[in-house]
């Protein structure tokens, strides 16, 4: 039996005891059946469509829960299929254009932060004109295309808001929790189409959600005497769903938020967490990714108790041509609908990934 985010619960049943336990302690699922009952006069429109009948008459729902951290996912791999009637835009041609972009321009056409700019070989940053908080700057790329993802660069985008992020701190002593986001392109919520990443850093205590994490790993460390993202790449690992290269570990997350979520997690950001998002991201590409977030959790800026990893997870935002947003008030107030299966991405990925790394 080939592994599929619909058999996952035959899959969990057939784990060893220790396996099947762990998983339980993290998980649950469930399985549902959507009953469809079309007339006679949608059957040419449903098969041409969905091409089974039958797929659409019964539809099997699979609902997965991360019990500890709240997280929810519905899966049902018809959806990707469903039409859409909105009309489909031509990816526009800012894309290619740059006589209007300012990130073309950073030091005429973007502010700089009290400390000055940080040049990087491949960037520059600046200070965000309209802030999400006190300490929110920009890594602007020097070039225009987003789609920079050669291991270089990417090192370079980091090692950039490294440097940034020390300097904040140097500034103001009481910001030291960082994070670092890249939106690429509209459907990701970015407003500019030149390539850029956001860095922010709260002060005295972490942003909501990170602090929830964090709070929890604290918690399961000392319910458990393990650690938290240690059993959760055990968990997804028992079912083919991870890949460890040194101490560096990805999982095809069993509850994403969005279409092909992938979280890394490494002790350190070092040449092999580069190498790996650069890896990652170039897949996603060839998978015909063009839109993503990517968001990391650094390493706080003082030395005190945390419990995160260097914490990275990836998702794609669907197809830029396609208007239809892919957050509806399901995802915004209950939970996250997903038509991808983790199972075939992590497959897509072992296939591609292992000669690049195992070079390190």
């Amino acid at each position: 039996m080939e592994k599929s985010i619909l058999n996952l619960k035959e899959s969990v049943e057939n784990l060893p005891l220790t396996q099947k336990k762990l998983f339980r302690r993290f998980f649950k699922v469930a399985e549902a059946e959507g009953l469809v009952f079309p007339p006679k006069s949608m059957e040419f429109w449903i098969k041409e469509k969905f091409g089974k009948l039958e797929a659409v008459k019964k539809q099997k729902i699979i609902r997965v829960t991360n019990v500890l951290t709240g997280e929810e996912t519905f899966f049902n791999e018809l959806r990707a299929k469903r039409p859409i009637e909105a009309k489909k835009i031509p990816v526009p041609e800012e894309l290619r254009q740059t006589e209007t972009c300012s990130f073309c321009r950073p030091l005429k056409k973007t502010p700089e932060d009290i400390f000055g700019r940080i040049k990087g070989r491949y960037s520059l940053t600046a200070s965000n004109v309209a802030k999400y908080d006190a300490w929110h700057g920009l890594v602007i790329f020097s070039e225009h295309s987003p789609w920079q993802f050669t291991e270089e660069k990417i090192a370079d985008f980091f090692q950039t808001a490294s440097l940034w992020f020390k300097k904040v701190k140097k500034y103001d002593p009481k910001a030291i929790y960082p994070f670092l986001m890249w939106n690429c392109l509209w459907k990701a919520g970015a407003s500019l189409v030149h390539g850029h990443i956001q860095l922010v850093v709260a002060r005295e205590r972490p942003y909501a959600k990170v602090e929830k994490l964090e709070k929890l790993a604290k918690a399961y460390q000392k319910q458990y005497l393990t650690d938290y993202f240690d059993d959760l790449f055990k968990v997804h690992d028992s079912l083919g769903l991870a890949i460890k290269f040194h101490s560096t570990k990805i999982i095809s997350y069993l509850t994403p938020l969005k279409e092909k979520e992938i979280m890394v997690i490494s002790p350190r950001i070092n040449r092999l967490f580069f190498r790996t998002l650069s890896l990652l991201l170039q897949i996603f590409f060839e998978l015909g990714v063009k839109s993503f977030n990517l968001i990391t959790i650094f390493p706080t800026l003082k030395d005190i108790s945390w419990h995160l990893p260097v914490l990275t997870r990836i998702l794609d935002r669907g197809a830029l041509e396609n208007q239809i947003s892919d957050i509806g008030g399901m995802e915004l107030y209950s939970a996250s609908i997903v038509s991808s299966d983790p199972f075939f991405l992590i497959k897509e990925i072992k296939k591609r990934i292992a000669c690049g790394l195992t070079k390190i």
